[in-house]
């Protein structure tokens, strides 16, 4: 009979790649749940993954609808796609230096920005905030929102467009929205969020690339 290599204790039913042999049911779902360190290319985790995104989803269709709803609303304005993808590109270059940033950060920021954005855009920082004025990923945030600026028209050299407070705040408010529902994956304690956004951004570097390639 082949002993589980992890505990020695049960029959080994699972090939576990990461133990390199055969591991028992609970040892593998001990390894895949808590401790969080199977291959992506174990059958089992790609099985189990699948099973927790549907069940996360049906869990929080509600919140799936909302989010739906502000990305749709995002992605009908190139304008505010724009600007989406100009303030977690800065996210995604902050985490380079950040080497810390996760989710829960992320999200302090980003609320702290929409409360900034509320109060006008003035940046009044009290005492009992989480964040303090010189946050650099706050302040990156606001330094990409004040900067950030539309091309209309390319035939057009520097007709470029700033960015309304409302429109700010319908950004920040989809963004946040976003990395919520990510992140709540986790119970705000991974990276959920940060991964889908250095996901998507080298998808789009990727069509780019391929776009300029082709012309």
């Amino acid at each position: 009979m082949n002993f589980c290599r992890r505990c020695q204790k049960r029959k080994g039913k699972r090939k576990c790649p990461l133990f390199e042999g055969w591991i028992c049911s609970p040892c593998c779902g001990e390894i895949r749940e808590k401790e969080g360190r199977c291959p992506p290319t174990c059958p089992f985790f790609k099985k189990h993954e699948d099973y927790q995104e549907v069940k996360y989803l049906k869990k929080n269709v509600e919140e799936l609808a909302k989010l739906d709803k502000l990305e749709k609303a995002i992605a009908q304005s190139p304008r505010l796609s724009w600007l989406a993808w100009s303030v977690e590109k800065e996210i995604s270059r902050q985490a380079t230096t950040q080497l810390d940033l996760d989710d829960h950060q992320i999200i302090k920021a980003l609320t702290q920005t929409l409360e900034i954005l509320e109060r006008g855009g003035k940046k009044i920082i009290l005492t009992d905030q989480p964040f303090s004025k010189t946050d650099p990923l706050t302040e990156k945030i606001q330094q990409t929102l004040d900067t950030c600026q539309y091309k209309r028209d390319i035939i057009v050299p520097d007709d470029y467009q700033s960015y309304t407070l409302q429109e700010k705040k319908q950004v920040i408010e989809m963004l946040l929205a976003r990395a919520n529902f990510l992140a709540r994956r986790l119970n705000f304690k991974g990276k959920e969020y940060l991964k889908y956004i250095i996901t998507q951004l080298e998808n789009i570097d990727k069509k780019l690339s391929s776009e300029l390639f082709l012309d």
